[in-house]
């Protein structure tokens, strides 16, 4: 899917960008990673090295869970923590929360710190009134366009990131900053031999306008995370604005060339059960690729077309107001098979959704749109 990208950057005259991390201009180049060829560089791995560890005022405890903080007044002058099933008390003069942007605001509002209605509603002790805590959350905005690649244009074994280039471009839009979306490309989307067959082109918010929240539910139930993606009118035009650049991409001809069936991805349980490490997921997806290998679905089209063998898809993104709008039409030629694996409604919680829609006809026959579409394929609408 790498040459194909290039061919189509070339034609564009979107400059190369060697390093995307020293040079922020809009182009297209390698995805920058920290690894080596057998696995990725950890923080952990590449700044805690055997001189680190070896500091006499460094210890690192494994198993331990943080459960708490301890105050003197309004001072914070340690934690509680679980080490081994012992509830340990560890003070220090200095202490850093490094949680993440989930789970950093849920341990501050567990231990009284946010805001303050929110807690005593929850009957935690509010040690201090911070509303901040737990808001403006952001996050970038991702649809995934999956398509099948044909056997003699995948990724080799060898190479084990699934990224491996991207576009960053400006959407121009009034209000947007400079390199403010990107489109990250997939060429191979799991660990199994079904994986390896699918790539993936993902339109990106690089840089989203709306923001979201996290909060409590309870003060021991996990914490509640509201994304709100797309919930500005801004990020949703540029996010329509990325998945017609995207279907550009796929409408080029070497694009076609190497690939059949397109269709979008909804990572939910489903998908997530079936990208398990498992020996039962390993058998299931080497028979389906190996069974979308023995029987190669027909090359799709982008465009108009009156042939009752195409089918549609929509994407349809609702704006804040309530009302969808119809962004870009794909037509392609479905496979009953890779249907039956692949999940054909994808939704974006809190915000906009990006949908496939279809007539909702209980037979192929009873709509034109339709009629060429087979059971199998209807039920996973």
């Amino acid at each position: 899917m790498c040459f194909p990208t290039h061919a189509f950057a070339q034609e564009r005259q979107i400059p190369f960008i060697a390093d995307m991390n020293g040079d922020f201009r809009d182009g297209y180049g390698a995805v920058p990673m920290s690894n080596w060829p057998h696995k990725r560089a950890s923080a952990a791995i590449c700044y805690l090295d055997a001189t680190v560890r070896a500091r006499r005022n460094l210890t690192i405890v494994n198993r331990a869970t943080a459960t708490g903080l301890v105050f003197e007044g309004r001072r914070v002058v340690g934690i509680t923590a679980r080490i081994d099933g012992e509830e340990r008390k560890l003070r220090a003069r200095e202490l850093i929360l490094a949680a993440g942007g989930l789970h950093s605001p849920a341990f501050l509002m567990r231990a009284g710190l946010g805001p303050a209605g929110q807690l005593r509603e929850l009957g935690i002790e509010v040690r201090a009134d911070l509303p901040g805590v737990g808001e403006n959350l952001s996050n970038h905005a991702i649809i995934f366009i999956g398509l099948l690649q044909h056997r003699h244009h995948r990724q080799a074994a060898s190479v084990r990131p699934h990224p491996m280039t991207a576009l960053r471009y400006s959407s121009g839009l009034p209000g947007a900053p400079a390199t403010d979306m990107y489109i990250n490309v997939q060429c191979k989307t799991s660990w199994s031999a079904l994986g390896a067959q699918v790539a993936n082109l993902a339109p990106t918010l690089l840089k989203p306008v709306a923001r979201g929240r996290v909060s409590l539910t309870a003060r021991d139930a996990p914490v509640c995370v509201e994304f709100n993606f797309t919930g500005h009118e801004l990020d949703l035009a540029r996010f329509k604005q990325g998945f017609r650049l995207a279907v550009e991409v796929l409408a080029h001809e070497n694009v076609r060339a190497m690939s059949g069936v397109t269709f979008p991805v909804k990572f939910d349980d489903r998908l997530r059960r079936l990208n398990r490490i498992t020996p039962a997921n390993r058998i299931k997806s080497t028979l389906i690729a190996a069974l979308i290998d023995l029987v190669p679905s027909r090359p799709w089209r982008i465009g108009a077309s009156t042939s009752p063998r195409w089918s549609r898809m929509t994407l349809r993104l609702p704006s804040t107001s309530g009302r969808t709008s119809p962004v870009c039409s794909i037509r392609w030629a479905p496979a009953a098979w890779a249907a039956r694996m692949t999940p054909t409604r994808s939704s974006i919680r809190q915000g906009a959704c990006a949908e496939l829609l279809a007539c909702g006809s209980s037979t192929p026959r009873s709509c034109r749109r339709c009629r060429a579409v087979t059971p199998i394929f209807r039920r996973s609408w």
